[in-house]
C-alpha cells in the first residue's frame, strides 16, 4: 500500500520534468512498473482471500445443514447426543460467522483498492496533460507498453480511462489505431471508441460507419459505435443510424432500441425502431 502511495507522489512530480525527455522516460517507466506491480499484487491477494473466505463460509453452512439433518434422522434426544450436537453446532456457527465477517471486511478492502486504482489512472491522466508536446509521445509510449499491451484486459481498459477527455491530435491518432487493431479484444476496442467520443472527435461518425456493418459476433463494437455517434452529436451520424435500423433483427438485437434512442437525440424527432420503406 505504501508503495502505491509513493508511486502516486512520483506521478505528481513528473509534470516538472515535462521538458526533459530522457528523465521523463526513465521516471515514467519506473512509475508504470511500480503502479502495475502494486495494483496487481493487491488485486491478486484480495481475490485469493475472498475465495478462501467464500469457501470457508460455504463449508460451514454445508456442515450446519448436514449436522441438523443427521441429528433429526438419529432422533436421539439424550443429554449426551444433545451436548455433542450443541458443541459441534457452536463450532460450525463460529466458523460461519468468522468467514462472513471476513467477507464484509474484504468488501471494504476491495473498495479501497479500487479507489487506489482510480487514483493511479487519474494521476496518469494529469501527467499526460502536463507533458510538453515533445515529451507527450514518450508518456504515451510508456502507458501503451504498460497498460494497452498488457495480457490482462483490465489493464488495457485502464489505459483508455487515463486517456479519456485528453485533447491532442497525437492522442486521437493513437486511440484510432487501437480502435481498429485486430490484436486487441472487442471490449478494449470498444473502450477506444468510447475514449474517442469523450474528446468529441468530429471525424468519428464517418470513421465509425464500418462498425455499424459488423456482425453479431462483434456486438460490443456495434454498441460502442452507436454510443459514440450519439455522444459526438453530429448530424451526419443520422443517415448511418437510419441505415442501421434497416438491418435484420437477429443481427442487431437490442441495439435497435439503442440506435433509435441515438437517432431521436440527433434529430429531436420521434422515430420508430424500424426504418420506413
Amino acid at each position: 500500500m505504501r508503495t502505491l502511495f509513493g508511486v502516486l507522489l512520483a506521478l505528481s512530480l513528473l509534470g516538472g520534468l515535462s521538458d526533459l525527455a530522457a528523465p521523463a522516460e526513465t521516471l515514467l517507466t519506473e512509475v508504470r512498473a511500480a503502479v502495475l506491480r502494486a495494483i496487481d499484487e493487491k488485486d491478486e491477494k484480495l481475490r485469493a482471500e475472498q475465495l478462501k473466505a467464500e469457501q470457508a463460509y460455504e463449508k460451514s453452512c454445508t456442515g450446519l445443514d448436514q449436522l441438523e439433518r443427521a441429528f433429526e434422522e438419529k432422533n436421539d434426544n439424550s443429554p449426551r447426543a444433545t451436548e455433542a450436537f450443541n458443541k459441534l453446532e457452536r463450532k460450525l456457527s463460529g466458523s460461519r460467522d468468522a468467514a462472513q465477517a471476513r467477507l464484509r471486511s474484504l468488501e471494504g478492502d476491495m473498495l479501497r483498492a479500487k479507489a487506489l486504482v482510480d487514483s493511479a489512472v487519474l494521476a496518469a491522466n494529469k501527467i499526460l496533460v502536463s507533458l510538453s508536446p515533445q515529451a507527450l509521445p514518450i508518456g504515451l509510449d510508456v502507458l501503451e507498453a504498460g497498460w494497452l499491451r498488457s495480457p490482462q484486459e483490465a489493464e488495457a481498459l485502464k489505459h483508455f480511462d487515463a486517456l479519456a477527455r485528453l485533447p491532442g491530435e497525437e492522442v486521437r491518432r493513437r486511440v484510432g489505431v487501437a480502435m481498429a487493431s485486430p490484436t486487441l479484444t472487442l471490449r478494449v476496442r470498444a473502450a477506444a471508441i468510447d475514449c474517442l467520443a469523450s474528446v468529441e472527435d468530429g471525424t468519428l461518425p464517418s470513421a465509425l460507419l464500418p462498425y455499424l456493418q459488423l456482425t453479431r459476433a462483434e456486438f460490443d463494437l456495434m454498441s460502442a459505435a452507436i454510443r459514440a455517434i450519439e455522444r459526438v452529436h453530429r448530424r451526419y451520424g443520422i443517415e448511418p443510424l437510419i441505415a442501421f435500423l434497416g438491418r435484420e433483427n437477429q443481427v442487431i438485437g437490442r441495439l435497435r432500441e439503442d440506435a433509435t434512442t441515438a437517432l431521436r437525440s440527433l434529430t429531436g424527432e420521434a422515430h420508430g425502431p424500424y426504418r420506413e420503406p
